[in-house]
Formats: C-alpha cells, structure tokens, sequence
C-alpha cells in the first residue's frame, strides 16, 4: 500500500488565494491527484472537470481545509494506516493499491471505485463525523469487489444491479468483520440512516424491491445514481439501492456463504443463488 496525506498540498494550493480565486488553487491540487480525483468525477460525480469547476468557484475551500486540519487531529495516519491494513488483511487482499487521504468537494466521506490500478479514496474534511472503522471497512469491501471481479462495462458503466449488490456488501461488511448481529438497528447504522428514514425503507420493502428490480439492469444514469443511491435531504427512501442490496445479501449470509465469497462473487451468481433460495423457501 501507498499511503498519500493531501492536506499539504492543498493549503500550499490555496496559499493566496485572494489573488488565484478559487478555480485556479483548486485546479493546481487537481493536478498532485489527477488520477483519484478523474475517477471520482467521471464514475461518482458522473461530471467533466468542466462541471466541477462550477462546483468548486463557489465552495469554501479555506473551510474545507480547516475541517481536514480537524480530522487530522482526531485519527493519526499511523491509526488509519492500521485499519486499512487490517482490513485488507481480512481479505487476504496482496494486490498493490493506493490510499488517498485528500480534501475534496465536502461531499464524499470515502470511496473505491474501479480502477486500474485499485485506490481507497478518503475525504478528509467528512471524516470528524464519520465512524472511521466502518468508513474503511465499508470501502475497502468496494475495493477488493471491483477489483477481483470482471464485470463492470468500460463504456456503459456499472448497472444499477452491480451496484445495489455492491452497496449491500460494503453496508454488511463492517458489521460481519465485528462479528455483530444482523438486526435492523445494526443494519440502521450501516446505512447512516435515521429511525424514520429506516422504518419507511422497511415498510414499503416490496414495493421498491420491484422497483429496483425492472431497473437492475439498466446502465447508472445521473438520475438513477440519484434515485438509488443518494442521500438527499427530502428524499423519502434514501439510500434504497443500499437497502435493497443488503437484502439480497442477509439471506446468503445466513446461509453460510461467507461476506469473502460474496464479494469475490459476480452479480449475476449471487442474484441466481438468492433466487434459487427464495425459489425453496
């Protein structure tokens, strides 16, 4: 592993500032970090760095900033270093891949997406208000799924499908590893979900399962992504592509496939195990 820290580099960007404006110090960062940041935009943010300059000529970079100082003094890289490699040991993951602590956009905790060369990206201006094991463990399940399966189309992208699965792995994965139970106050959590938000995802289950599912193998859109798998202020169902996912995952797991299995296992085996199970139930 190679372990990068960006908040450095980030505050040397915005060195004066009052005279770059913020479009050019963002963009001077960009460049240390082309390669997560690229990634990021294109398969999360699913926007040109054209876009993301709009985002980033109106944000509070200084703040940013201040918040990553913050975080820093709450986790030291020694201690995040050490949850990483646990976690990649769990595995049994010997592949080489990078870590990127950097300041974003304020807007994502942590992500691993697919990649050539495999990356664990974690936002260091989210992480004061996050649980920094969960956040590890939950994106390097991602990590170690995109990068020992082969199935995610380099034009069309991942499905909406590939990634519900996806997400109910990397929710499940923190609360296997503490070997804790499956129960829906643990699930609550692993979704970083309130009570009421939690109880209409369960109440209306079947009716967004099938939903979701005459989407499942539909392309990832912007307005898709959205649908399933933000977390929107307002939104009645959010993180319904999450919650859908772990539901196909519970049923296996407590049939005895292991969370390592299934995350080495391609989408379409594990929709046809859930559905052979459901079909003898």
């Amino acid at each position: 592993m190679r372990l990068q820290v960006g908040l450095e580099k980030f505050n040397h960007a915005l060195s004066n500032i009052e005279v770059k404006g913020n479009v050019d110090a963002w963009m001077e960062y960009y460049t240390f970090y082309r390669r997560p940041f690229s990634t990021i935009f294109k398969t999360l943010y699913m926007m040109d760095v054209e876009s993301i300059k709009k985002m980033v000529r109106d944000s509070d970079l200084e703040t940013l900033s201040e918040e990553a100082r913050t975080a820093l003094q709450m986790y030291t890289i020694e201690e995040l270093k050490e949850i990483i490699k646990e976690t990649a040991d769990y595995y049994n993951f010997e592949a080489h891949y990078d870590a990127y602590l950097l300041v974003g956009l304020g807007q994502v905790d942590g992500t691993a997406l697919p990649s050539e060369i495999p990356f664990l990206y974690l936002g260091l201006e989210r992480l004061r208000n996050s649980d920094i094991e969960m956040l590890i463990q939950h994106e390097f399940n991602h990590l170690v799924r995109f990068n020992s399966i082969e199935e995610v189309n380099e034009e069309m992208g991942m499905t909406v499908g590939q990634l519900a699965i996806a997400e109910g792995l990397a929710t499940l994965a923190p609360l296997v590893m503490s070997g804790l139970e499956l129960n829906e106050a643990n699930i609550r959590e692993g979704l970083f979900v309130n009570d009421e938000e939690f109880n209409r995802l369960r109440d209306d289950f079947s009716t967004l399962q099938e939903e979701l599912e005459r989407d499942f193998n539909e392309p990832l859109s912007p307005k898709l992504h959205e649908k399933y798998f933000m977390y929107n202020e307002g939104n009645k169902y959010p993180k319904v592509g999450y919650f859908i996912g772990v539901h196909y995952i519970i049923p296996l797991l407590e049939a005895g496939y292991s969370l390592k299995e299934l995350t080495r296992s391609k989408t379409k085996d594990i929709l046809y195990k859930y559905t052979e199970m459901k079909r003898l139930l």
